[in-house]
């Protein structure tokens, strides 16, 4: 420790500067604390502080070591489910941020189950710095300290550093200056190639808007396609443009609205698309003249906007990465569907919500319509942090970040998980750290779906473009409702078919392109089941001349139709065959009202194809839910692919089931039936069957392990295996056992409970307890034993006192287990009962013998500061 001392004199009114040097011969560790305090003699007036980050390849290369391979992040060979928040540019930028603030938040993210950092860093804000060159001017270079600071200690806190390098900007830019991007690119690469926690963040709220800017670009792109104007204009007909091929402007313009045969709009998010790829792929290239490894990423919108498109626009990026973020009720509601929308595993690219959160400040809650920034309750934010988690695990999805890390304290902007100036976590924060403790514990793994929803891009991207985008998202609501084992998403813009593939459902397709439907037919006869509804006819100008792909693959021959195109009357639950047709080959199936064919299986080869000539996903109402999932079952029926077991096999009961590594798996149910409070279901696919209580708008969970052991339970009420009873749980928490054993032998536990109330676990350890319940009592320090309860004193003496059951309140503070109280625990009829008190809520349990609690607070330590060394 160093002290400096200055005196000075000031008169009423004066300001002065103090500065002072402090020049050791050699730094003794990487992170320094400075105090200043302002003294008037013995008194003092005020005191400032900060601190400074020594720079430490040592402390860099000790860093959580990722890597992507097969859909999942891993630390080290782990794969891992990761949990992580959002940050952004004021943490550079505003006087309170300094590097002893960013130690503290890196400490309390670490304590809080964050294992990604992400910082939006540069973004518009630092628009105007030079991009070509990190170094550039004076500026640029603090500013890249500042950088250098954060990512040494995302290192040294476990976090992987997620920057975004060009946050915000818009990627229609000329060769100029995308290759000054590019250069930015890259010397930022060479600057961190070797931080092991890393992933290249190329853009958030990415923009592309067109302009003047990229105008060779847009005249390039349409002579490419249409070699002439006269067959430009022939194709965009009553949208030509005036102007020759050449000399077409690039002028920006919204998607939506347009009419369903508007060439030129398809044509324009085709081109937005192309230079979504143009511009990532010269950043990664950039970035691969140093570093091959590190995967890269950018923010899209939850869905197609502006030629923001996830399917169209992903190229070479590693992740798919979206914002989630919609009114309450609709964000729970749409959260699966728009998940499988963006799910790019089938192209090796994981998928995750990269931005999804909450305001419950009460300032949007005064009635008026905000969208989805309104208020919410504390109840609905609890459900989006469980429901987001839950729902991307079960989908296949390899990570989470909320939006934002915290309030920060220049303004008002109450998005955070902790609260501003004095840092206390919301409890959203809470449920964000439990979810991550227990989720840590899987290695999940990625198997090649059987079962598909294919999206008809060509026909998503121009007019109609949300009818028809509505639609797709239906057609994946259908085929998760019929409990499906981990459906999969392709894409018609970039199809290849895994040889896993038994059924692929089409909903939708209208105007196929000539490679999608030459692999389609291919597969159909090679012994794959295919699914269409509405019409195949149609050309990529949107011309009806395709007539004979409906009798090649679906064996019906076009009469007419009965309204054009997308024309459905959507509020309209009757069927409405878009087509007349009459089987040529086909076997009708079922008929509409007039006697017409609606539904149609043609044998194919060694295949099967299901055309339904009603576009049902375009008016999927819910008095028609019942036969649309009927016909969907029909589907996965004559592939011979059997559903997820559940009873009762109800559709808003949404199940799934992640394998992992050792062979075990989670299975993940969440109860969207708003008619009841509770939902008891059981899992008839595990032996013997289990059987869970799950809440309204709540998620349960269970963890098999692959020797069958039963090591986690998250219920809102009874699980039973069997006829056992295994927990029962009002506290709406979580049991996991800490020690690898099933719960019923464990003799470590950890609840996790949200709510006051109590818990059950079955136990056949002949555990030795007073039948007298103590009461809490102060804990004692991490490195020696709590004082014992009363109740031990009296009723379990001498040897058996130390293997007595006991349940210590407490936190993590700083990576280290810090306990805080003793609570009581029972034996009532061959079960452990832990009675959670208000105050012990969205505080950790750890329940275990007294002896056992120096090991079990490692484990329980370790779990949370190094994940990779879970087994």
């Amino acid at each position: 420790m160093a002290t400096l001392t200055q005196s000075l004199t000031l008169l009423p009114g004066q300001t002065n500067l103090v500065t002072a040097e402090w020049a050791p011969s050699r730094f003794t560790t990487d992170f320094y604390c400075v105090l200043g305090h302002l003294e008037d003699g013995p008194r003092e007036l005020d005191r400032i502080e900060s601190g400074f980050v020594v720079w430490d390849p040592k402390v860099i290369a000790a860093g959580p070591k990722l890597s992507y391979r097969d859909n999942y992040l891993r630390f080290g060979k782990r794969p891992l489910f990761l949990f992580g928040t959002d940050d952004w540019s004021y943490v550079f930028n505003t006087a309170r941020e300094t590097p002893l603030q960013w130690m503290r938040d890196m400490r309390l993210r670490r304590d809080l189950g964050v294992l990604i950092y992400e910082n939006l860093q540069l973004g518009q804000y630092f628009e105007h710095l030079p991009v070509n060159r990190l170094d550039a001017a004076a500026r640029g270079e603090r500013l890249s300290r500042k950088i250098d600071g954060v990512v040494q200690l995302a290192q040294r806190y476990g976090q992987v550093y997620f920057p975004c390098l060009l946050c915000g900007y818009n990627v229609a830019v000329s060769d100029t200056e995308l290759a000054q991007q590019r250069e930015f690119c890259r010397a930022y690469a060479q600057r961190y190639a070797h931080v092991p926690g890393l992933i290249y963040y190329l853009n958030g709220d990415l923009r592309c808007r067109l302009s003047d800017a990229v105008t060779p670009q847009w005249n390039q792109f349409l002579r490419e396609r249409y070699g002439d104007t006269a067959r430009l204009r022939a194709a965009w007909g009553q949208h030509a443009p005036a102007q020759e091929l050449g000399s077409i402007p690039a002028e920006d313009f919204h998607d939506w609205g347009h009419a369903w045969d508007n060439i030129k709009v398809y044509d324009q998010n085709l081109f937005r698309a192309w230079l979504i790829r143009r511009w990532t792929s010269a950043l990664i290239d950039g970035i691969r003249q140093h570093d091959r490894s590190h995967p890269t990423t950018c923010e899209f919108y939850q869905l197609p906007h502006e030629g923001v498109d996830i399917p169209a626009a992903i190229g070479e990026l590693d992740l798919s990465n979206f914002g989630y973020f919609d009114r309450p009720g609709a964000d729970l509601a749409r959260l699966q569907a728009i998940s499988k929308f963006n799910d790019q595993r089938t192209r090796g690219k994981s998928f995750g919500p990269g931005e999804y959160g909450v305001k419950t400040h009460p300032a949007w809650g005064d009635g008026q319509d905000y969208g989805y920034h309104i208020t919410r309750t504390r109840a609905q934010a609890i459900e989006l942090f469980l429901a987001v988690a839950h729902y991307t695990l079960g989908l296949g999805g390899s990570r989470i970040h909320n939006w934002c890390w915290k309030d920060d304290a220049h303004r008002v902007f109450p998005w955070g998980m902790i609260w501003p100036c004095d840092g206390v976590p919301k409890d959203t924060a809470y449920v964000h750290r439990n979810q991550s403790l227990l989720f840590r514990h899987f290695a999940p793994v990625y198997r090649p779906p059987a079962v598909y929803v294919l999206t008809a891009d060509m026909h998503r991207m121009g007019g109609g473009k949300w009818e028809v985008i509505e639609g797709i998202l239906q057609g994946f609501n259908l085929a998760l409702a019929t409990h499906v084992e981990n459906l999969g998403t392709l894409n018609d813009c970039a199809l290849e078919i895994p040889r896993t593939a038994k059924v692929i459902f089409y909903p939708l397709p209208f105007c196929v392109p000539d490679p999608a439907y030459g692999r389609l037919l291919d597969w159909v006869r090679h012994g794959g089941v295919l699914y269409l509804s509405g019409d195949c006819s149609y050309d990529e100008l949107r011309r009806r001349t395709l007539t004979h792909r409906l009798e090649e693959l679906c064996g019906v021959r076009f009469i007419g139709q009965n309204y054009p195109n997308i024309a459905v009357a959507k509020t309209n639950a009757a069927d409405q065959p878009c087509i007349r047709v009459e089987p040529v080959g086909a076997e009708v199936r079922t008929r509409a009202a007039d006697g017409t064919p609606l539904v149609l299986e043609h044998r194919l080869g060694k295949g099967r194809v299901i055309f339904c000539t009603d576009p049902i996903e375009l008016h999927s109402l819910p008095q028609r839910r019942e036969r649309e999932l009927a016909l969907y079952r029909s589907v996965l029926a004559a592939a011979g692919v059997r559903a997820l077991g559940l009873e009762p096999d109800d559709p808003r009961l949404h199940l799934f089931r992640v394998p992992l590594r050792d062979g075990g798996a989670v299975w993940v149910l969440f109860n969207t039936d708003a008619t009841q409070p509770t939902r008891t279901v059981t899992l008839t696919d595990c032996a013997p069957p289990v059987a869970l209580t799950v809440a309204r708008n709540r998620p349960a969970l269970v963890w098999f392990d692959g020797h069958g052991k039963l090591r986690a339970v998250e219920v809102q009420g009874d699980c039973r295996v069997g006829a056992q009873r295994v927990v029962s749980d009002t506290t709406a928490g979580i049991v996991l056992a800490l020690d690898g054993r099933d719960l019923r032998q464990a003799r470590a536990l950890v609840l996790m409970p949200l709510q006051a109330g109590t818990v059950r676990i079955a136990t056949t350890v002949a555990w030795p307890i007073s039948l007298a319940a103590p009461g809490s009592t102060s804990p004692g320090s991490q490195g020696s034993p709590s004082p014992p309860l009363a109740g031990e004193r009296a009723g379990v003496r001498g040897r058996n006192r130390s293997k007595a059951p006991i349940v210590e309140v407490g936190e993590f503070h700083d990576g280290a287990w810090a306990p805080l109280a003793r609570a009581a625990a029972r034996l009532e009829a061959g079960e452990l009962v832990v009675q959670v008190q208000a105050e012990q809520v969205f505080s950790l349990l750890l329940l275990c013998e007294e002896a056992a609690l120096p090991k079990s607070r490692a484990a329980l330590s370790r779990a949370m500061t190094d994940p990779s060394s879970l087994p």
